[in-house]
């Protein structure tokens, strides 16, 4: 195959290749990589001179969020953030509109095959980490146990590739959709006892996260598969079923995995911890959205159509947590902890429908014609409501690159 390719097709496969293996790994290397993916891009245009393909509103709408984020320095008052925003998001224009006029994400690329290899990546990058943790926990002479405990999990884990354990827990969750999907098309029975235990491997590590929205995705997406094969069985048995599996589920994973019933125990104990006249304390630092997200519907309530510019969240953040006495968030100049919230800050009400406009047609269009793309979205919505998920590298490469993967080749 590869001896009938050009040169500069050649040169955006390796580039391709090149940035699914360097996402989880290193930044540079992959800014690298998306530098070669638009280089070779170029390239194409001025060699096949191409027109626009077929029109695809599901690109149309990253890059009309993008415009509108340029449209909103216009009343930004920080430029210099907010010229920052707009570099640091550039993957959600660029790659949305290479894909307009360049059928290589098709016609060269094997899905599949980019899946693989995005697959061993992310597994490599936990046995890495875990690996390190135990290291130290023989070094210090500590119980085994201490393997499965808050301080060999979440962030902690994965400090060695300074990754955020939360996103690492929705890669993981694309990777197991995928490992899944293998599992069924398997043929031989090593081949699927091989894809089998790498599955089971792959959840213990979305546990090892510690990351509650990867534990309720991977909830969400057995709840769907548990849903699809039950079509012979009646609508009430189709729902009855996944709810009873996943709750026995859920409690052997609260009892048994201490680490992430930590996670949840805070959201338990804020319900019943008095109000603080020191919001600055451990335990309410630890459940920071309680008080970030009414605070951010303050601001949002003063500016709801236009937003703050994308320049100037984070300052008049920074003015109200002062206000209110969140020194800690303040100094950290926190964000609020919901793309949703934090994209209505910044470009208003058009910004926030232009979001939840490309999500949802994502789903519409996954549940037609392409489970990768339904999975993506799916995760997408979900980490989007605790995380500013498109305010780290780690997000936003991550989803420029895999939902035009997946519109480009879904099934027609």
């Amino acid at each position: 195959m590869l001896k009938n390719q050009s040169f500069n097709d050649l040169f955006f496969i390796a580039s391709v290749y090149t940035f699914v293996v360097t996402l989880p790994i290193s930044l540079l290397a992959n800014n690298i990589a998306t530098i070669a993916l638009v280089l070779s891009h170029i390239i194409y245009r001025v060699k096949t001179k191409t027109h626009l393909n077929k029109f695809d509103i599901l690109f149309f709408i990253p890059i009309a969020g993008y415009v509108l984020e340029i449209v909103g320095l216009l009343y930004t008052k920080n430029l210099s953030d907010g010229y920052f925003e707009l570099e640091k998001k550039l993957v959600l224009l660029l790659f949305p509109l290479i894909a307009l006029y360049d059928n290589r994400f098709k016609s060269k690329l094997n899905m599949s095959t980019v899946m693989d290899v995005f697959s061993l990546t992310i597994l490599f990058v936990c046995i890495y980490c875990q690996s390190v943790a135990i290291i130290d926990i023989l070094q210090k002479d500590l119980p085994a146990k201490e393997f499965l405990d808050y301080e060999y999990s979440g962030h902690e884990l994965f400090k060695p590739l300074s990754l955020h354990a939360t996103y690492v827990g929705i890669y993981l969750l694309l990777v197991l959709h995928h490992l899944y999907k293998r599992l069924l098309s398997g043929s031989k029975f090593y081949v699927k006892l091989l894809f089998a235990f790498t599955l089971l491997y792959t959840i213990f590590c979305i546990f090892h996260t510690s990351s509650r929205v990867a534990f309720i995705g991977l909830l969400v997406l057995m709840g769907i598969v548990f849903y699809q094969n039950l079509k012979q069985f009646s609508l009430m048995v189709r729902i009855v079923i996944p709810i009873l599996l996943l709750s026995v589920f859920t409690a052997l994973a609260y009892y048994y995995l201490p680490y992430l019933a930590y996670k949840f125990l805070w959201i338990k104990e804020l319900i019943v911890l008095p109000k603080a006249d020191d919001v600055n304390k451990l335990e309410y630092l630890r459940n920071e959205r309680v008080y970030l997200w009414p605070t951010a519907m303050e601001l949002i309530a003063q500016k709801p159509i236009l937003g703050y510019g994308p320049g100037d969240v984070f300052d008049d953040l920074v003015n109200i947590y002062k206000a209110k006495g969140y020194t800690v968030w303040a100094e950290g100049r926190y964000n609020v902890h919901s793309q949703y919230l934090h994209t209505w800050l910044s470009t208003g009400i058009l910004g926030l429908g232009l979001l939840l406009a490309m999500i949802v047609t994502g789903i519409v269009r996954g549940i037609q014609k392409s489970s990768y793309l339904f999975v993506l979205s799916i995760l997408t919505a979900l980490v989007c409501v605790t995380e500013v998920f498109f305010g780290l590298h780690q997000g936003i490469a991550f989803f420029g690159f895999f939902y035009v993967l997946f519109v480009k080749n879904a099934t027609i």
